[in-house]
């Protein structure tokens, strides 16, 4: 890049200097005087401030700082040039009224001056745009591969978790903190080159990667106490949107670039016609101050097809993975390139205007605008590939599948935590009333029993009497496994894994705290706002998403069941999107498994690594049980 850099800092440098010979040789030809020149001189003289200021920038290596100057100067030559076109049309061959000694007589060369500085000018902003833009990119490039792996990391970091749960807590904290450090790091770095190159999607990742290191620190503080499972798998879900958000940024770099590529195609034939009308005017070269305008504007069109073939094969190789097609259409464009030595054919035109016949030159032109054209047209059929389907993002939607439904099973499985957690709460304060009461039976065990003079202070009484001096309140009676049905402080048998409200013998009240309602309610939301989102990806594809909607009605009404004080309808309506969600995700398996075979038989030989590595997780998908 720096070595880029140099070269550029070179070549404005001497861009500079020809404007302010341009300057220079107006003023001899004494029009700088005319009146319907004034914006011209006006704003002439203000482009060389500016691409000095450029010039500057550049040698000091800060590319963004150089853009604005680089704009400035530009469109001060584009005024320029807009106002003498005026005058060459106002004057239409030396009358209306101006001075044909003063102007008629140069327009044409001043005319050709102007473009070859404005060309010469555009290039070089375009030249310092795209330099920039590849830099952010393969900086972005990098960030994903960190994020990809601090992804699979937390995943690691997850199971063992959850391995461990009923072990011993507050493992692995040292690696959960340097995970947190180096999130936080990334999140940085991204939120600067969003900012940078005023991108918001790769900001919008750096926020979810800062909404992963908050989640992370809870997790961690939550896993001192053997708990912290739910926000470690929010972690997980943020850094995944993150990396979802820089790969589809990633996909939409190569399209941009693909696209600007065909826009200086097509801006490179067109010059090819301009100087081959040229040409045709006098193709012996009498002119000589206009034949070395023309050697210069062919020796500057020949830079740009060079460029362009080494930008062609770059994109080639970027879009492979992702769009195989417009990467095959793009190696046949810089193919042609080179099979038509377009930029030979240039370099040999130079020397031939003035050196050649008439007809020689004329056959020479019409060959190198014809193999522009053959160029412009495979840049233009590799940019129309990209709006191809691209059977990758099946892939990539099934994912998302996959994750919304583990996502929910781990949602059900908190559930059950939070069960399980009220019940051992009720068993262990009820051992205590036990312990505590005088005169308890030997053999009891804390179990609930019926009836009056109980020995051992039995919560299910209600109240009814004092037991070793303890006063059971109504109502606060402990609630065990021995209760029977219709005693305060029974707690259902079975229910699928979810338990009931509080109220009654419940030790400690409901059996979800209000924070705890709050979370899976915003959980329940979350979890449908992304149902949503790949809902309409997969509509836009022509997928039935009968099966989606109807999980997505189900989430609708898990996140609005209040405080779930029914355990029996929470149980139930879940299991029901549960099995929604697994029934679409095995339809959409099928559907991979079309496109894959279409592929294949294709007769295609040429299967990117990325993409094989989706065959085989397909059939890794398709060994696993079907849904119920």
């Amino acid at each position: 890049m720096s070595e880029n850099l140099a070269t550029l800092t070179l070549l404005q440098g001497r861009l500079r200097q020809q404007v302010e010979e341009l300057i220079a040789q107006m003023q001899q030809r004494g029009v700088a005087g005319d009146p319907s020149l004034e914006t011209v001189f006006r704003e002439l003289p203000l482009a060389p401030p500016a691409m000095l200021e450029a010039e500057t920038r550049l040698g000091e290596r800060r590319l963004r700082e150089a853009l604005a100057p680089e704009q400035r100067s530009l469109q001060h030559l584009q005024r320029a040039e807009a106002a003498f076109r005026d005058v060459q049309v106002q004057q239409g061959g030396g009358g209306g009224g101006g001075t044909p000694g003063s102007v008629g007589s140069g327009a044409e060369e001043l005319a050709d001056l102007f473009e070859l500085e404005l060309d010469r000018l555009r290039n070089q902003y375009e030249t310092v745009q795209r330099g920039q833009q590849q830099q952010q990119d393969q900086e972005v490039d990098e960030a994903l591969q960190k994020l990809e792996e601090l992804a699979r990391r937390q995943q690691q970091m997850n199971e063992r978790a959850a391995a461990q749960q009923r072990g011993a807590a507050g493992g692995g904290q040292g690696q959960q903190q340097q995970m947190i450090q180096e999130t936080e790091e990334l999140a940085r770095q991204l939120q600067r080159l969003g900012r940078e190159g005023d991108r918001a999607d790769v900001e919008e990742s750096a926020r979810r990667l800062q909404q992963a290191a908050d989640e992370m620190r809870r997790a961690q503080a939550q896993g001192r106490r053997g708990q912290g499972q739910a926000e470690a798998s929010n972690a997980l879900d943020r850094l995944r949107e993150a990396r979802r958000l820089l790969e589809n940024r990633q996909v939409a770099a190569v399209e941009r670039e693909v696209e600007d590529a065909a826009r200086r195609a097509d801006r490179i034939a067109e010059r090819q016609r301009e100087l081959q009308r040229d040409v045709n005017e006098d193709p012996t070269g009498g002119d000589r101050e206009r034949l070395a305008g023309l050697r210069e504007r062919k020796a500057e069109l020949a830079g740009e097809v060079d460029q362009l073939e080494t930008d062609l094969d770059r994109l080639a190789r970027e879009a492979r993975q992702d769009q195989p097609e417009a990467a095959r259409r793009l190696l046949e464009a810089a193919g042609e390139i080179r099979e038509s030595r377009l930029r030979d054919k240039l370099n040999f035109s130079r020397g031939a205007l003035g050196a050649q016949t008439e007809d020689f030159v004329r056959n020479f032109e019409e060959q190198i605008t014809r193999d522009a054209e053959n160029v412009r047209a495979r840049v233009q059929a590799a940019r129309d590939a990209l709006s191809e389907s691209d059977p990758r993002r099946l892939g990539r939607q099934l994912d998302e599948t996959r994750d919304l439904v583990r996502g929910l099973e781990s949602l059900q499985e908190r559930l059950q935590q939070g069960e399980e957690g009220q019940g051992e709460e009720g068993q262990g304060q009820e051992g205590q009333g036990q312990q505590e009461g005088q005169g308890q039976q030997q053999g009891q065990e804390g179990q609930g029993q019926q009836g009056e003079g109980q020995q051992g202070g039995q919560g299910e009484q209600g109240g009814e009497g004092q037991q070793g001096g303890q006063q059971q309140g109504e109502g606060q009676g402990q609630g065990g496994r021995g209760g029977q049905p219709g005693q305060p402080g029974e707690a259902p048998r079975g229910g699928q894994g979810f338990a009931p409200g509080g109220g009654g013998g419940g030790g400690g009240g409901p059996w979800l705290s209000p924070e705890d309602v709050r979370q899976f309610q915003r959980e329940f939301r979350e979890r449908g706002q992304d149902a949503r989102r790949l809902r309409d990806e997969l509509g836009q594809e022509g997928v039935d998403v009968g099966d989606l909607d109807r999980a997505i009605a189900g989430l609708d009404r898990l996140r609005t069941m209040g405080d779930f004080d029914d355990p029996e309808e929470l149980a139930a309506l879940q299991a029901d999107v549960l099995r929604g969600l697994k029934d679409f995700e095995f339809a959409l398996r099928r559907e991979l498994g079309s496109q894959i075979e279409r592929f294949f038989l294709s007769g295609s030989d040429d299967v990117p690594e990325e993409y094989r590595e989706l065959v085989e997780a397909y059939y890794r998908a398709l060994s696993e049980d079907p849904p119920p």
